[in-house]
């Protein structure tokens, strides 16, 4: 038996050989080629910036084919990446990271890239300054001069107050305790759905969370003379909120993010918040609310999540590009 099982492999071996030299050829690999994807802010803000907020310290490409398997993945070099891919290889996808401890190496498919999460307390880790960003092109056939522009957009929206006054009648000290965001989402999608939502900061500062009050808390104290300003600009950010339905509860159920100034005078403790949304009725990714001048004129909510009701505030807006946001000047 043992004859026969070796003249066996030796014909299907013989038979191999002659239908590879009859005419019928094995199909070659395909050709490959390096091609070059180079990633950019896609939008700078016209209002006063933070110099981490446009900085690129690491990034990521990941090509994928029409089927979204893994091509190839590199890191980019000086806002450039190069990556090996095959030759007229069509309907590709090329996917970006930005400023992310996440891996594109260890994702196989394009839907294991895209359905992971940024979360908002790793765009100020310790090791990485900038905010974390993303972007992707899709429909790509791959030629050997190959080289594209890569759009990114940051996970992030940004909220700016640059100026408080102390308006109120009688001139009395205005001391400020902090500033803070609360009812603050902490996590977005890769693909930018925002269908994962998860809350910090419910309904007032909590300093115990600390993964994410370097994105949403300054606490200090400043004191604003009467009939004078505070104008050191402070900047927050957050993740989008697609709540279009407000709530005071004190039962939690999703709500609007606010901004809230906590100050003190004569004697009593007030809250002064302000609800971040922008025409829309939502809070965006990518989007900058800036409050270019809280005036306060008088006492303000027992909470920091109750808005002063009608008559204690006024809102001047204007459209602000980091895409589009809100600039507003607040009297309160």
């Amino acid at each position: 038996m043992k004859h026969i099982l070796i003249s066996l492999a030796a014909l299907s071996l013989l038979a191999a050989c002659n239908k590879q030299t009859s005419g019928e050829q094995v199909a070659p690999e395909k050709e490959t080629a390096l091609v070059t994807f180079l990633l950019a802010d896609a939008e700078l803000s016209r209002a006063t910036s933070c110099a981490s907020e446009s900085t690129i310290e690491q990034a990521q490409v990941a090509a994928y084919n029409s089927s979204g398997v893994l091509l190839a993945v590199a890191s980019a070099v000086n806002g450039a990446a190069v990556l090996r891919v095959p030759i007229g290889e069509g309907g590709c996808t090329a996917f970006a990271l930005a400023n992310s401890s996440f891996s594109l190496e260890n994702c196989a498919s394009l839907t294991a890239a895209l359905s992971a999460s940024s979360t908002l307390g790793a765009n100020r880790a310790s090791s990485l300054s900038g905010l974390e960003m993303a972007g992707i092109l899709h429909d790509i056939t791959f030629t050997p001069d190959y080289s594209e522009t890569i759009l990114l957009r940051r996970f992030a929206a940004k909220v700016e107050i640059d100026e408080i006054a102390n308006a109120i009648p009688g001139n009395p000290t205005l001391s400020i305790k902090g500033i803070y965001l609360i009812n603050v989402n902490t996590q977005m999608r890769h693909d930018f759905s925002g269908s994962s939502l998860n809350w910090a900061q419910k309904r007032a500062y909590t300093a115990s969370e600390t993964t994410v009050t370097p994105c949403t808390a300054d606490i200090f104290t400043a004191s604003v003379n009467g009939a004078s300003s505070y104008g050191i600009p402070h900047y927050f950010y957050c993740y989008q909120n697609p709540t279009t339905t407000d709530s005071s509860s004190e039962t939690w159920c999703p709500r609007y993010t606010r901004l809230v100034v906590e100050a003190s005078y004569s004697g009593h403790d007030y809250y002064y918040p302000i609800n971040i949304k922008g025409a829309d009725g939502r809070l965006n990714f990518n989007t900058s609310y800036i409050i270019s001048k809280l005036t306060i004129t008088g006492p303000g909510s027992d909470s920091p999540d109750k808005p002063i009701t009608k008559g204690g505030a006024s809102f001047s807006l204007s459209v602000v590009d980091w895409t589009s946001g809100i600039s507003q000047e607040v009297e309160i």
